[in-house]
């Protein structure tokens, strides 16, 4: 039996999928099914009990591409995770090899199809679902800024962040320190300050987007608004965002990426499809 989630349900998912994922939490999800004690929240970091027990949770010259804003220089580039380097082996195998999990559907055939083109990973909804592709190697005590060449074949119909339906063919999730922030709710896990940029196709461009959990620490912006097919390349100042979005004492260094394509908010025709090159983290 298939028993739909509500909005917040899928958006508290993901964030909890991603979060266990790159390490913030020591205990399964479902230890949590019927809220965490306090000894639970507080328990010591242990990524083998992690690992053991978690089961859910990419412009070569080309004159269509556009660029949203001015290159920076490549001295200025410290880290970029190039998704055009097939190496003809499965897609599961290629991403392990570059660090990345695959999480929630992203595993399921049925419901996401992952395939690679010259344009790079191809990530397609085929129904409603939810894919998580959880990157390992994300910690960059010196970057600031990130730049995503990518772009947004086919949008989900419906999904508007301004009318509340939260979900997108394609999002960069960055995750910031260690520390938990509070979700807002004592039955939904704590999560590190993230910040979710995507692609719409619909909706406001640079505006921030709360869900119902993760107030504190959590937002969501569309970064560019792309007609489907056209790679473009978004660059966004993750120090500035973080400052204007959260107003801290201090910015924590960035902790974790993930790729997220999801889908499982809208009640009719649930399919998606998006295209990402590479993501660089600069100075």
């Amino acid at each position: 039996m298939h028993i739909p989630f509500s909005e917040e349900q899928t958006i508290f998912i993901s964030i909890v999928s991603i979060a266990f994922a790159i390490g913030f939490s020591t205990l399964p999800l479902s230890a949590y099914a019927a809220g965490p004690t306090p000894a639970q929240r507080s328990g010591p970091a242990n990524q083998t009990i992690l690992n053991e027990t978690l089961e859910t949770a990419a412009v070569v010259a080309n004159p269509t591409v556009a660029v949203t804003k001015p290159a920076l220089p490549p001295s200025e580039v410290l880290s970029t995770i190039d998704f055009t380097d097939y190496d003809q082996s499965t897609i599961t195998n290629w991403l392990t090899n570059k660090g990345f999990t695959l999480k929630a559907d992203a595993n399921d055939s049925k419901k996401i199809a992952l395939d690679f083109s010259h344009d790079g990973l191809v990530i397609e909804a085929k129904k409603s679902a939810r894919a998580l592709i959880v990157y390992d190697g994300a910690d960059l005590p010196d970057a600031g800024k990130i730049r995503i060449t990518w772009k947004v074949d086919q949008y989900p119909l419906g999904a508007n962040y301004d009318s509340g339906v939260r979900n997108e063919a394609l999002m960069v999730i960055i995750f910031f320190g260690q520390d938990r922030i509070a979700s807002g709710s004592p039955f939904v896990p704590d999560s590190p300050f993230f910040i979710g940029l995507f692609l719409c196709g619909e909706g406001s461009i640079r505006k921030s987007h709360v869900g119902r959990y993760f107030q504190k620490g959590g937002r969501y912006v569309c970064l560019d608004q792309p007609e489907e097919g056209k790679t473009i390349v978004s660059e966004y100042d993750l120090s500035t965002g973080f400052k204007d979005l959260f107003e801290p004492n201090a910015i924590p260094i960035i902790s974790g990426m993930a790729i997220q394509a999801d889908t499982t908010v809208l009640k009719s025709d649930a399919t998606s499809k998006g295209t990402i090159k590479s993501v660089q983290f600069l100075r």
